[in-house]
């Protein structure tokens, strides 16, 4: 059994405390953006350019990340906190309000640069994915998605009881399965062959997170809450994720590879 490392934070002198939650998202962000940077770089895309892709991905998602988180996990926050709650960005986030708000940032990005959509969401998606095993590894040592109880050897102490810490399941699956899935896709198939990265990590994401939310605790325990049949909102979004990963995989594979480089001579 691993132990609880919930209240695993750093304290400097009379209340300052500092999660690990924080640095290693930002270093997440960093490593995730440098790849993307590098990524884009090598297809001759301007760094004007890349940057406010990144911009427009990092503002919108971080908003939807803690407006989402509040809507749809803990709505009884508006009445009890006022509409201003919606504001705290710091205050609680939502994986899929992230992603959602990031894919809202491309879209703008595209409309204004006029590039590939499959081609942005691919490069996007391995920085996303690279930056996720930070953020994973955060929620698995703060222990904020907490599961159902389990007396298995693998189960992590908790206040309630041992549990299910599901954010080191995703830890595991993001760094031994989407990373190396994001990081082949994308070197076998571009700049020729658009949207197998954002099909196979929508695919192969959605079903493990779907399933992985039928162990989590009851709101009552600290876990999410549950909606119409008794499911969470990251499972419906799971299911329109695979739909969507489906779709874009049948497109992606029975269109005919690029020949015509993306970016022109005179851009780069």
């Amino acid at each position: 059994m691993f132990p609880y490392l919930g209240d695993w934070v750093f304290r400097f002198g009379e209340g300052w405390v500092i999660s690990p939650f924080g640095p290693l998202v930002a270093t997440g962000v960093l490593l995730g953006r440098s790849l993307l940077i590098k990524r884009m770089t090598r297809l001759g895309v301007p760094r004007s350019e890349i940057t406010a892709l990144i911009n427009y991905t990092l503002f919108f998602g971080f908003t939807f990340t803690h407006v989402f988180d509040v809507l749809f996990y803990d709505p009884g926050r508006i009445v009890r906190e006022g509409w201003w709650t919606l504001f705290k960005f710091w205050d609680g986030i939502s994986s899929f309000g992230g992603f959602w708000g990031g894919l809202l940032g491309v879209y703008l990005y595209i409309k204004r640069y006029k590039r590939p959509v499959l081609l942005i969401t691919d490069l996007c998606l391995e920085g996303l994915v690279l930056g996720w095993i930070f953020g994973r590894l955060g929620c698995t040592l703060l222990f904020d998605h907490p599961g159902m109880a389990t007396d298995a050897w693998f189960a992590f102490r908790h206040p309630l009881g041992p549990r299910h810490n599901l954010g080191f399941y995703e830890f595991l699956h993001t760094a031994l399965i989407l990373m190396p899935v994001a990081w082949w896709s994308n070197r076998r198939h571009l700049p020729n062959r658009l949207g197998i990265c954002t099909a196979l990590v929508s695919l192969h994401y959605a079903p493990i997170r779907f399933g992985l939310d039928f162990y989590r605790a009851q709101p009552a325990e600290g876990g999410d809450l549950r909606w119409w049949g008794n499911l969470t909102w990251a499972q419906y979004c799971c299911v329109a994720l695979f739909g969507l990963g489906l779709f874009l995989y049948r497109k992606a594979t029975s269109s005919a590879p690029l020949q015509a480089p993306l970016v022109s001579a005179s851009e780069s």
